[in-house]
C-alpha cells in the first residue's frame, strides 16, 4: 500500500483568503456543501488519526495547548505523519465541561494546525468529540443533520477511531469547527464582523455584551458594538420588540433554529435553561444568525434522560422567551415548528439513525476506553429513534392545545387618571390565540394570580382593554385584570394579581 501525502497548495489557500475578502452584500449563512472538507465528514465513514506528544498526558489539560503530531489515514491515503520528515507539528489541548475527562481517560480533544501548509483538506481546527454524554453515539450526527435541512449552517460531523502515542482511544465524533475557514464556505457574501460563543450559560450575564458569557471567536474582542445593539434590541417592549430585534437579527432563520432545538429535545442550548451551546454570528452589517453546538444530549437522550420542554414553555434564552409573547415572532416560530416536523417525518431520521448505530457497533464494541456498554448504546439508540418517530404527534398536539404558561400582569402608577397596562400573560399554543380582557374593582389583596374569580371582587363595565385609566370610584379599591384566551375549540381565562390600593 501506498502512502500519499496531500497539502493544499499555495495557489489553493491564496484562492480562500482572496475570497474572504471579496465584496458583498450582506446575505444569510448555508450550511456547507460541495467543498474538499466534505469527504472528511461522512457518518459513514471512519478515518483513523494518530496523535503523538512528548507531553506528560496526565499535565495537559483544556487552558494551554501542547505540541504534538498528527497523522490521518483516510483508506489507502495518508495525510500528514507522526515522526520523521512527513510530521505534521500541531497544538493539542483538552476540551467540554460535562464531557470532560483527563488524559489516559477517554478525553475530548482539540487540535490547531498552524503551519498552512499541513492541513488536511485545508482545516485549520479539529474538534473530537468522546461522546461521553451521548451514550448513543449517533444523536448529536442526526441532530446537526437535522440543522442543515432546515437551512440552518450547522457543522458536520464524521467518525475517527483516536491513538494518542500508539494506545487506542476508541472511537469520536468528528465535529467540524466553526471557525473563519468554516465561515467562508457558508458565505453568500455577507462576510463576517463577529462569530461569538455562548458558552457559560446561566452562570454567565446574556444580557452584558462584555460578560464572559460571550467569547470572541472571530473579530474583535473589543468593539463589541454589534452584540450590544442585539442586547439592546432584545430587551425592548413588546409593542416595538419585533421592528428592533428584525433590524439587527434574521429572525426567520432564528426562528427556524429555535424550530429545531425544541423539536430535538435540546434542554442543553439556547432554548433551554442552561442558555449555552451556540454561536451568534454578525455579518458586515451587524445583523445576527444563530448557530448551534454541543448538540449531544437530545432526543430525551444524553447521560441525564431529561425529558424536553414544552415547545412553548418560556424557558431560554430572551430573544427566544420575547420572541414567544410578540405575536409576530411568535407567528414565525409555529410556523417553523410546522416545516421541521414536516421534514423531518419525510427525512426518516430513526431509520437513519438505526442503520447508523449498525455501521458503528464493531467499533463500540472495541472501545475499551468507553463508559457506555454496547447494550446500553443500542438502548440509547433505540430509545432516540422513538422519540423522533413520536416527534411529528407531540408537534399536532401543541398545535391544538391551549394551556396557561405564565399569568397576566399589569404595570403603571395607582393613581386616578393614571393609564394601567396589562399584557395577556403567556399561553402554550401554537397560533396565538384571542384575548378579551376585563378589569375588576377588589376590596382585598391576595396577592397570588388566580383562574377563577377572587373574593370580593366586582365588575367595572366597559372596561374590556388593555388599558384602564383609573377614576375616582377606584380609590381604596385593588385592580386586576381578567384574560381570556380564546381558540377554535376553547377557551381559558386567568386572573392577574392585584396592584397596590389606589390612594
Amino acid at each position: 500500500m501506498t502512502n500519499r501525502i496531500r497539502r493544499f497548495s499555495t495557489l489553493a489557500l491564496l484562492a480562500l483568503l482572496l475570497g474572504s475578502l471579496a465584496p458583498g452584500s450582506a446575505m444569510a449563512l448555508t450550511p456547507a456543501t460541495g467543498d474538499p472538507a466534505a469527504t472528511l465528514y461522512q457518518t459513514s465513514r471512519i478515518v483513523r488519526i494518530d496523535l503523538n506528544t512528548s507531553t506528560d498526558l496526565s499535565a495537559i489539560g483544556v487552558e494551554g495547548y501542547v505540541d504534538a503530531t498528527f497523522k490521518l489515514t483516510m483508506g489507502s491515503t495518508v495525510y500528514g505523519g507522526t515522526s520523521g520528515f512527513g510530521a505534521w507539528d500541531i497544538k493539542m489541548r483538552l476540551k467540554g465541561v460535562g464531557s470532560y475527562r483527563s488524559l489516559p481517560q477517554k478525553a475530548a480533544l482539540r487540535l490547531e494546525f498552524p503551519n498552512e501548509l499541513q492541513r488536511a483538506f485545508g482545516i485549520k481546527r479539529m474538534t473530537l468529540n468522546n461522546m461521553i454524554q451521548d451514550p448513543s453515539k449517533v444523536n448529536e450526527a442526526i441532530g446537526y443533520t437535522l440543522f442543515r435541512e432546515m437551512g440552518i449552517a450547522a457543522p458536520r460531523t464524521g467518525y475517527a477511531e483516536v491513538w494518542i502515542n500508539g494506545a487506542s482511544y476508541g472511537l469520536y465524533l468528528n465535529v467540524e469547527s466553526i471557525d473563519k475557514i468554516a465561515l467562508e464556505k457558508r458565505s453568500s457574501g455577507g462576510g463576517t464582523t463577529h462569530l461569538y460563543e455562548g458558552r457559560l450559560g446561566s452562570e454567565g450575564n446574556p444580557l452584558n455584551a462584555n460578560d464572559a458569557h460571550y467569547q470572541v471567536d472571530v473579530g474583535s474582542a473589543i468593539n463589541r458594538a454589534d452584540l450590544q445593539e442585539l442586547i439592546a434590541a432584545s430587551q425592548a417592549p413588546a409593542s416595538s420588540w419585533y421592528a428592533r430585534v428584525s433590524a439587527v437579527a434574521d429572525l426567520q432563520q432564528m426562528t427556524r433554529y429555535w424550530a429545531v432545538d425544541r423539536y430535538i429535545g435540546n434542554w442543553d442550548g439556547y432554548t433551554g435553561s442552561s442558555i449555552s451551546n451556540y454561536y451568534l454570528h454578525s455579518d458586515s452589517n451587524g445583523r445576527f444568525q444563530m448557530l448551534p453546538w454541543g448538540v449531544d444530549q437530545i432526543f430525551g437522550g444524553g447521560v441525564e434522560k431529561r425529558a424536553p420542554y414544552s415547545f412553548g414553555q418560556p424557558i431560554g434564552g430572551l430573544l427566544f422567551t420575547q420572541c414567544l409573547v410578540v405575536s409576530t415572532c411568535r407567528a414565525l416560530y409555529v410556523q417553523a415548528l410546522r416545516d421541521v416536523r414536516d421534514r423531518a417525518s419525510t427525512l426518516g431520521l430513526a431509520s437513519t439513525a438505526a442503520t447508523l448505530h449498525a455501521t458503528l457497533a464493531p467499533k463500540i464494541a472495541s472501545d475499551t476506553k468507553d463508559e457506555t456498554s454496547p447494550a446500553t448504546s443500542k438502548a440509547a439508540q433505540v430509545a432516540a429513534s422513538g422519540f423522533i418517530l413520536a416527534r411529528p404527534s407531540k408537534v399536532n398536539l401543541w398545535l391544538a392545545q391551549l394551556t396557561r404558561v405564565t399569568a397576566p400582569t399589569i404595570s403603571g402608577t395607582t393613581g386616578v387618571g393614571q393609564v394601567l397596562s396589562a399584557t395577556s400573560g403567556a399561553w402554550s399554543y401554537g397560533p396565538t390565540p384571542k384575548y378579551s380582557y376585563q378589569w375588576f374593582r377588589c376590596s382585598t389583596a391576595t396577592q397570588s394570580a388566580s383562574t377563577t374569580l377572587p373574593a370580593r371582587c366586582t365588575i367595572i363595565t366597559g372596561a374590556t382593554k388593555s388599558l384602564y385609566t383609573l377614576k375616582v370610584a377606584d380609590r381604596g379599591s385593588y385592580l386586576r385584570v381578567r384574560v381570556t384566551a380564546a381558540i377554535p375549540t376553547s377557551s381559558l381565562l386567568w386572573f392577574s394579581k392585584p396592584t397596590v390600593k389606589v390612594p
